[in-house]
């Protein structure tokens, strides 16, 4: 399990201000979760053993989230999510450094190309929520309204050369109209290319809009 004081360390090293302090926290053990209050915002940290598939990796101890409480905004509230690895080392999801970093565990094998492409969908797409990508293709055609105007999609595809492992897939996440506050989607196509060296080299990755604002409710 992890410890109160984790979820704390997590915070102060990566998301609080130079200046930010602690006026109280609250540790809920034993469900792994700590709400903190600073002197600027509202945290509530929890480990979410599910939220994604990198999980699921046998070298990650951990995944956790921090979510500010003290705003008010429309959709999900804006947060931190945090890999806390075996040995110890804790990834900050949200920094494109160390995504970029992660990449090439692609290469080695270590980390599921669709559990990679996850993490950038969810955590370097800004904006929106219910963020996926799309693995099945009929699959998620069938989650929306048969009237949508959904785009062409493909299911995630690997493709290595002699120098790099490039992945390809596209993703969608939901919003909302301005005006009005009819549910739409927007639909991307993200390339990924990840050296093979040198070893560790990091990913760079591209995003290319295929449908924006497709509505999901009447009038169609």
């Amino acid at each position: 399990m992890v410890a109160g004081a984790v979820l704390l360390d997590l915070l102060r090293r990566f998301v609080f201000y130079d200046d930010e302090t602690v006026v109280w926290s609250k540790d809920s053990a034993p469900h792994a979760a700590l709400a903190v209050e600073t002197s600027d915002r509202l945290f509530n940290v929890r480990v979410v053993p599910d939220l994604l598939r990198v999980g699921a990796a046998p070298w990650v101890e951990a995944l956790v989230v921090a979510i500010r409480e003290d705003q008010e905004v429309e959709g999900p509230a804006p947060q931190d999510v945090f890999l806390l690895r075996t040995d110890g080392e804790a990834l900050h999801l949200r920094d494109p450094g160390t995504v970029a970093a992660l990449g090439a565990l692609v290469v080695t094998g270590d980390l599921c190309p669709v559990a990679y492409a996850e993490v950038l969908a969810s955590c370097h797409w800004p904006g929106g929520w219910c963020k996926q990508v799309v693995t099945d293709p009929a699959a998620w055609r069938g989650e929306h309204p048969p009237e949508a105007d959904l785009p062409q999609v493909e299911a995630p595809q690997v493709r290595d050369t002699d120098d790099a492992t490039q992945l390809t897939f596209f993703a969608s996440r939901q919003t909302t109209e301005v005006v009005g506050g009819r549910p739409v989607l927007d639909v991307s196509r993200w390339t990924v290319r990840i050296p093979k060296a040198p070893h560790g080299a990091p990913a760079a990755w591209d995003r290319e809009a295929v449908a924006d604002a497709v509505p999901l409710a009447p009038p169609w």
